[in-house]
Formats: structure tokens, sequence, C-alpha cells
């Protein structure tokens, strides 16, 4: 009778957990579409919207990268399924630098700077964005409804 009862509580508690860490990704992941959204507008402005544009997408870049060192720091230290966002952070902090031209760390020849022009950058963050916004659906899904025998 405990052990039903036990497993049971475990069961609530792991659909909880996921079901919240799908409703987390969910949001940072319509979030970062909004804001994507918003700075391709301004990308299509005028001048000054385009300078507005390019500092606003190099602060979101390091904020993003900020939270990946925060997040690393806490999964490791924690709680693991924060390696998710983390991980995702990084990527998007990539994606956001992208945005800018070619990142410092990749040579800046002609065939590499045709790579990374911003409607190239724009597009590929958003398939990253809706391809992860899908995996998190499924899998925390999955995961939530999962009994353990």
């Amino acid at each position: 009778m405990a052990n039903k009862k036990e497993n049971k509580n475990s069961y609530n508690s792991i659909a909880y957990k996921h079901g919240n860490l799908m409703t987390a990704s969910t949001v940072l992941s319509l979030c970062t579409l909004m804001v994507l959204m918003l700075i391709s507008t301004a990308f299509k402005s005028s001048v000054s919207s385009l300078m507005m544009a390019r500092s606003a997408t190099a602060v979101i870049s390091a904020l993003f990268f900020a939270a990946f060192v925060i997040l690393a720091v806490m999964a490791k230290k924690k709680d693991c399924c924060l390696w998710e966002y983390s991980l995702y952070s990084l990527v998007m902090s990539i994606g956001f630098l992208c945005m800018l031209g070619t990142p410092f760390f990749l040579p800046a020849t002609e065939s590499v700077n045709a790579i990374f022009r911003t409607k190239y950058a724009q597009a590929g963050i958003i398939a990253i964005n809706v391809a992860y916004l899908l995996a998190t659906l499924i899998y925390h899904t999955v995961k939530s409804n999962e009994k353990k025998k």
C-alpha cells in the first residue's frame, strides 16, 4: 500500500516538474521569437532604427551568453534540468551574434561573409527556435506522462 502511494507521489512530482519545464520552454521560445520579430522589423526600417536594432542585437547576444554561464553553473551545482536552458542560451547567443555579421571567432573571408548575412541569421534563429519549441513540447509531454513501475 505504501509503495503504491510512493509511486503515485513520484509520478505526480515528475509530471509537475516536466509540466513546469514545458511551460518555461514554451514561454522562453515564444518570447525569443517575439524579440526576433521586433528586431527584424527594425532592420528593415530607417537608418536610426537599423543602428538601434544592431545595438539591441548585441545586448541580447550578451544577455543570452550571461544566461548561459549562470545556468551552466546552476545546472552543475543544483539541477541538471537547467542544461536544456543553458544550451539554448548559448545557441541563441551565437545566433544573435551572427545577426551582426561574421562572428569574431570565424575568418572574415568572402564566402564566410556571404553566409552570415542578417536575413540568413534570422532564418536560422527562427528555424532553431521552432525546432526547439516542438522538441521540448514533445519531450516534456512524454516525460510527464511516463508512469514508474
